[in-house]
């Protein structure tokens, strides 16, 4: 059990990172959404710049969809199967922790 521990830890980071961004971004969307809805009904020539404020809140999703990525092939399960020590999976989880929090907070 313990020697499959790291893989755990990694797989953790790399949900953490995707999950916790995503909902972030999705909040960013929906409060950018709220109030671009409300502009366009007053001026619907500002539909393309206020489109361009709803892709920015996007991108947070994309990034901790990237690092998931990046943790996923660092441990082998999108390529060539690793072993992951328990001190290399906390480190992958210590590592997707900043986009994972970032993500979520900033919205």
């Amino acid at each position: 059990m313990f020697n499959q521990m790291g893989i755990l830890l990694a797989i953790a980071g790399a949900v953490l990172a995707a999950l916790l961004a995503c909902i972030g971004s999705a909040k960013g969307v929906g409060m950018v959404s709220e109030a671009s809805a409300a502009v366009v009904i007053e001026d619907p020539s500002k539909f393309a710049k206020l489109l361009i404020l709803q892709l920015l809140p996007g991108t947070q999703g994309l990034y901790g969809f990237v690092v998931a990525v990046m943790i996923l092939n660092g441990i082998g399960i999108l390529g060539t199967a690793q072993d992951v020590s328990f001190t290399q999976g906390v480190g992958y989880l210590v590592a997707s922790l900043p986009v994972a929090i970032g993500g979520w907070i900033s919205a």
